[in-house]
């Protein structure tokens, strides 16, 4: 086994140690990506409901409440509708914001990484 020098060492050390950070730096920009990715998912859900519901609010407004109205009289059958479509516009909501709940914004793996490697740092000195 042939003598290794503390410079060579300490040389070893510094090339490990820059790879080990641009490995937790790499990790951390994938899990904020994923992170990202999830929240947009969501938000577009939530924002998508909402768009429908103005959409079909205006459309089915009218459209039920001639159908109806002529059976049940008009104000009976627009408060009908409009219950209808407030719970529907909820429910769309609602789902989109449990999504919104459950995407973790906190990057948990790199945070690990990091202070593993800050234990490990430790250890050595």
């Amino acid at each position: 086994m042939p003598d290794v020098g503390l410079g060579d060492l300490l040389r070893q050390l510094g090339t490990d140690t820059g790879t080990l950070v641009r490995g937790e730096l790499a990790l951390a920009r994938k899990e904020t990506k994923e992170a990202l990715q999830a929240l947009r998912n969501a938000t577009v859900l939530v924002a998508a409901g909402a768009v429908l519901c103005l959409l079909a609010l205006g459309t089915l407004i009218a459209a039920a409440v001639l159908a109806l109205g002529a059976r049940m009289g008009y104000p009976g059958a627009a408060l009908l509708v409009g219950v209808v479509l407030t719970a529907i516009a909820a429910l769309a909501v609602v789902w989109g914001m449990r999504r919104l709940r459950t995407v973790p914004v906190k990057p948990e793996k790199t945070l690990e990484s990091l202070e593993e490697t800050k234990e490990w740092m430790k250890d050595l000195t």
